[in-house]
């Protein structure tokens, strides 16, 4: 379990599976980029980041090909 708060302590998201830490630096706007595995392989889609300490969050493809078979038709 991961909760994301502002610096004022606010939540603003509360995350109930496993995420990628990663050391890539996400800036605003990198939300949804591709978070690449050292072969080139995608191994999950960036969420956040923090700049003060270094490091990124990523939400899992285990996580999005699940969500895809739930809410999306895929023939």
């Amino acid at each position: 379990y991961h909760q994301m708060t502002t610096t004022e302590n606010d939540t603003i998201s509360n995350v109930n599976f496993e995420t990628i830490l990663h050391d890539a630096i996400i800036n605003r706007g990198s939300s949804g980029g591709p978070l690449l595995n050292s072969s080139g392989e995608l191994v999950g889609l960036n969420f956040a980041g923090y700049t003060d300490k270094q490091y990124g969050c990523a939400i899992p493809m285990s996580k999005i090909h699940e969500f895809l078979s739930i809410y999306v038709y895929i023939k």
